[in-house]
């Protein structure tokens, strides 16, 4: 039936020299402590070693109760697996102690902390409720991660498309991932996919090699050679310049 402390601190400002000796005067043999950083990980270590600790008969001390967590919800999870594990819990500054059993302010205590957690949940899920119904009000999109782009740098964005800079120049000017760029490029040629496609049927008939011509203009008007027919090359340079988005030098086609 040993008497176990543990300490933490909340912030680089706090130290614990204070709850060390509060608990040390207590009697407490062993002390589990955060470290001086206040760091939330070094603190969690601490608090899941000393739970590893602790045996049935022992009492967990502390200074005050909120050092047993860093919310209102932890701190009730640990005090109920005190519970179930038949271990007793005292509280110096706050007087709680449940190792005394006709202590009647020591459970009222912990029966308010369940009480406030609740209330706590209920105003949480009400501020939510009532944030998501002002925002559709709003017309605002609920949920889901914000958009990368705002709709001034989209448009931005298309008029650079559009200048034939390439995938990675954007999305390292944008600050935006090479597939976002690619997306917005395919919703621009999109509208403009059928228009070049019936264009093209007039020259060919198999949609394969329509659909390799749009995938690469560059490439077949390159091959275009001084027989080809001139209203193709024009169609070619087209799809070249609004649908690749790529800028020809002047006289590139020679009349």
């Amino acid at each position: 039936m040993a008497l176990i402390g543990y300490a933490r601190v909340s912030s680089v400002q706090q130290n614990l020299d204070e709850q060390l000796e509060a608990l040390k005067k207590f009697g407490c043999e062993k002390i589990f402590s955060g470290k001086h950083s206040g760091k939330a990980k070094d603190n969690k270590e601490q608090l899941e070693k000393m739970l590893d600790y602790v045996r049935e008969g022992d009492t967990v001390v502390v200074t005050k109760i909120d050092r047993l967590g860093r919310s209102l919800s932890q701190v009730l999870n640990v005090l109920e697996e005190f519970r179930k594990e038949n271990i007793g819990f005292v509280a110096i500054q706050q007087g709680i102690d449940t190792t005394k059993k006709n202590d009647a302010l020591s459970t009222a205590m912990i029966h308010l902390l369940g009480l406030f957690a609740e209330l706590e949940r209920s105003f949480i899920i009400e501020r939510t409720q009532e944030g998501i119904r002002l925002k559709k009000e709003r017309g605002e999109k609920c949920g889901g991660r914000p958009a990368a782009l705002t709709d001034d740098k989209k448009k931005k964005l298309i008029e650079d498309i559009k200048k034939g800079i390439s995938l990675n120049e954007l999305a390292f000017k944008y600050k935006v991932s090479r597939s976002t760029v690619q997306r917005i490029k395919e919703e621009i040629r999109k509208p403009l996919k059928a228009k070049y496609q019936a264009e093209l049927s007039k020259f060919f008939d198999n949609e394969q090699e329509i659909k390799a011509i749009l995938a690469n203009p560059v490439y077949y008007l390159k091959r275009c050679t001084d027989y080809t027919d001139q209203e193709y090359v024009y169609l070619l340079i087209d799809l070249v310049e609004n649908y690749a988005f790529q800028k020809l030098p002047a006289g590139y086609i020679e009349n």
